[in-house]
């Protein structure tokens, strides 16, 4: 997961990209902010999921989840 240093360079370098281009850049803004929310919602949501099916399941099952879900990741 990025650092919130990280999180808020990307977010400065798209409010600018978006101050240029758009009169309605506020709106685009606050979607952005929402989705950057959802995205760490989802990560959590995934991170409990990983812990269930390592208690339920156990390592090997986890290592395979793990390994999907850096391959994901490195796509992004």
């Amino acid at each position: 997961m990025k650092t919130s240093e990280n999180k808020s360079n990307e977010r400065e370098r798209f409010i600018k990209s978006v101050e240029a281009e758009t009169p309605d850049k506020e709106r685009i803004i606050a979607m952005y902010d929402d989705v950057c929310a959802d995205r760490e919602g989802l990560q959590r949501a995934f991170d409990r999921f990983i812990a269930n099916v390592q208690r339920m399941c156990g390592d090997e099952v986890v290592k395979k989840c793990g390994s999907a879900s850096a391959l994901a990741e490195k796509e992004n």
